[in-house]
This record gives C-alpha cells, sequence and structure tokens, in this order.
C-alpha cells in the first residue's frame, strides 16, 4: 500500500510492505519512505490500521 501526500508542491511518499488485512483492519511489517526536504529511508517496526468511520 502506498501513500503520498503533496504539500507546497513537493511529493513525501510512504509504502507499507508485507500487508495482512482482516476485516476492517490491516498490518504491515515495514515501511520505506521517502519525505520532501528529508530523505528516505527504510523502518522496521509493524504498523497497524484500522477503519473508522
Amino acid at each position: 500500500m502506498t501513500l503520498s501526500k503533496l504539500q507546497d508542491g513537493k511529493v513525501s511518499m510512504w509504502q507499507y510492505n508485507h500487508m495482512l488485512a482482516l476485516g476492517k483492519k490491516m498490518r504491515s511489517g515495514n515501511f520505506t519512505y521517502q519525505i520532501a526536504n528529508a530523505g528516505q529511508g527504510i523502518d522496521h517496526k509493524a504498523t497497524k490500521f484500522e477503519q473508522i468511520r
């Protein structure tokens, strides 16, 4: 899953890898990122997402 944000004409991106989806919840094992004017890298911590309304 890839998320991006456009701010002041510059794009920052986060790519979440090894996604697992169960119902209204998703989990990613790690993610890579590229942030405008701040650098890029990989983070090996898990991230959890939950659908809200």
